[in-house]
């Protein structure tokens, strides 16, 4: 069971896999992002992991841009 089914919450695996990606393609945008959208919110928890990885690196400084 994903954290959206247990919060009744409706999941869009998609729309999650598209923003992911769209913050590799464009690494700045990830601060806006993070800031409306947190880990728990990923209904997959590879997402979470992509997510909070790219949390990591962004508060070392590093390029999130593939």
């Amino acid at each position: 069971m994903t954290a959206s089914e247990t919060a009744g919450l409706p999941a869009n695996l998609h729309a999650e896999r598209l923003l992911l990606g769209s913050i590799l393609l464009n690494g700045d945008r990830y601060a806006d992002v993070a800031a409306n959208l947190p880990v728990h919110d990923f209904s997959l928890e590879k997402h979470r992991r992509i997510h909070a990885r790219m949390a990591e690196l962004y508060e070392r400084g590093e390029q999130l841009t593939a």
